[in-house]
């Protein structure tokens, strides 16, 4: 900033001195007020600066550098709405912004980790298919009364879950070891063919009997009647049809086994 050459005058000045002297101020004062700009200001003390009388559309672009900024000098409510937008904000994790992100509409989130949320793909309607934290399940929603679960944990083993109208009619786990197809009442396989990898391995808990076990058993007793012998006689009365020639014709006894 310039420095002013205020003009001197003695004590003893004359009146015309005096006189030159106040117009040479004024017109040195009325310079440097025409002139003054940025470039000859280095620092304001903020005691002579009113408020609000700097604005951002005063301010030059990139002139305000956040090394230059006291900390906690800048505060929300004195941001204007809408003042900061999303290509203006760089940080390396959204932990850095210290608030409730409320609703998030359409973007793309890539390459993240999230846990214990709620996810599901309308909101409070069906049908629809959820993840939740809660049980750590996935479910499909026909309404609340009719859906299908994939649990964690059905007696201690992963498990699918089917109900219907409220009621469980039946589940695929591995609760005993195996996998199994479990209905409380019935269980159908509809289609115009149903393969086995072996027949013979069908095989009943409840009788700890197999199909093939079965079969087995019926073959022997087939087998064990067909070794018995058995012989007997079959006595046919004489029939001639009305014929005394045939009297003797037709009759007798006969042996069979």
């Amino acid at each position: 900033m310039p420095t002013p050459q205020i003009p001197n005058i003695s004590d003893n000045a004359s009146l015309e001195e005096m006189r030159d002297c106040y117009i040479g101020m004024q017109r040195y004062l009325s310079y440097l007020l025409s002139t003054l700009d940025t470039l000859n200001i280095s620092r304001l003390d903020a005691k002579v600066i009113i408020a609000e009388s700097i604005t951002a559309g005063k301010l030059a672009a990139d002139s305000v550098q956040t090394e230059n900024l006291q900390a906690g000098a800048i505060t929300t409510e004195k941001l204007e709405a809408g003042a900061v937008t999303a290509e203006k904000i760089t940080v390396d994790e959204l932990s850095a912004i210290s608030a409730d992100l409320g609703t998030i509409t359409a973007g793309l989130i890539q390459s993240i980790q999230i846990f214990g949320s709620y996810i599901a793909t309308r909101n409070g309607e069906y049908p629809r298919s959820e993840m939740s934290d809660t049980d750590d399940l996935f479910a499909a929603y026909k309404d609340a009364s009719n859906f299908v679960k994939i649990q964690p944990s059905i007696a201690g083993a992963p498990a699918i879950r089917f109900t219907s109208n409220d009621i469980v009619i039946g589940s695929i786990n591995s609760a005993l070891g195996d996998l199994e197809i479990w209905a409380p009442d019935v269980l159908r396989l509809t289609a115009p063919q149903v393969q086995v990898q072996n027949l013979y391995q069908i095989y009943s808990r409840d009788d700890e009997l197999s199909l093939g076990d079965i079969l087995d058993e019926i073959r022997d007793q087939i087998s064990n009647k067909a070794d018995i012998i058995h012989t007997h006689s079959v006595t046919i009365p004489n029939h001639n049809h009305g014929n005394p020639d045939n009297a003797t014709s037709g009759g007798g006894t006969f042996t069979t086994s």
